[in-house]
């Protein structure tokens, strides 16, 4: 599992025309089963994914094709974990 904590590097009004395609980007994932959960960090300087998986290359390689990545408008740390607690775990 991977804790992917992105950075938004552009002004909101910039964030907000590519939002839509961000959110169809989370739709895609989740019917995929890859994102377990997602949510923006307050204050919103950037968001939060949950992603399944366990090869951080393949993991870079989803988050690369964020619409935010592809328009330059936000990068990704990546931080693979072992869930322990809660209702999912690996």
């Amino acid at each position: 599992m991977f804790l992917a904590v992105s950075t938004y590097t552009a002004p909101p009004d910039v964030m907000s025309e590519h939002r839509p395609a961000h959110l169809a980007f989370l739709e895609e994932l989740t019917a995929a089963g890859r994102l377990v959960t997602a949510g923006r960090q307050e204050p919103p300087i950037g968001g939060v994914l949950v992603l399944t998986g366990t090869d951080p290359e393949e993991v870079a390689a989803l988050v690369a094709r964020d619409p935010y990545s592809v328009a330059g408008v936000g990068s990704y740390a990546l931080t693979r974990f072992a869930a322990a607690f809660g209702q999912v775990r690996d």
